[in-house]
């Protein structure tokens, strides 16, 4: 009968931690999902096809760029482009028949003959070259909530803003789903648990 009824708890914490993940996974892609292209790089897709229709974005911050997810007659790909509007890159599925011939070689060569389940087409515009600097530059950056938005700034050593990015939540703020400011659900804020701590 124990054995049974700590097996129960074990199925409910396990449960509760799926559910805990799937959540969080499910807010993440949310927040995706809202992002919203500037529109130089909307119009550098509708460029590449004028029936282009952005299904998600992500930031890509290594590059200071945009990864678009997009569909259109042809169907899904993925461009990475910049806020003024420049294509770095493309990349889509493809099938096995538009393979130029030299590379359907190649791949036959060093699959040995097995059957290709997955085949990407990547086009590279520009890459992303590393220069040395005659002197490091030195930055700052901090996090606070200004006008009911969690904004994150950076400042070099002059005290220059370079960056100020504000989350951009549709309701203005910068609370979760139990109306708070951190990212639990257990309706407490993150700096009321340090003042709990250091109590």
């Amino acid at each position: 009968m124990k054995r049974k009824w700590m097996t129960g708890i074990i199925i409910v914490i396990t449960a509760a931690l799926l559910l805990t993940v799937s959540a969080g996974i499910a807010k993440e892609t949310a927040k995706h999902k809202k992002l919203k292209l500037p529109q130089a790089a909307v119009e550098a897709i509708a460029a590449l096809s004028a029936r282009a229709a952005v299904q998600e974005v992500e930031r890509e911050e290594l590059l200071d760029a945009f990864d678009a997810e997009v569909k259109d007659s042809a169907g899904e790909y993925n461009v990475v482009v910049t806020a003024d509007g420049k294509i770095l890159s493309t990349e889509m599925e493809i099938g096995q028949e538009t393979l130029p011939a030299a590379v359907a070689e190649a791949f036959a060569r060093e699959f040995k003959g097995a059957a290709l389940k997955e085949i990407e087409k990547e086009t590279i515009l520009a890459e992303l070259q590393i220069v040395p600097l005659a002197s490091p530059k030195t930055t700052y950056g901090a996090v606070a909530v200004i006008d009911g938005k969690q904004t994150e700034i950076t400042v070099d050593s002059a005290g220059k803003v370079i960056k100020m990015e504000a989350d951009d939540d549709e309701d203005g703020d910068d609370k979760d789903a139990d109306n708070d400011t951190d990212d639990d659900d257990d309706n407490d804020d993150e700096n009321e648990k340090d003042d709990d701590a250091d109590k």
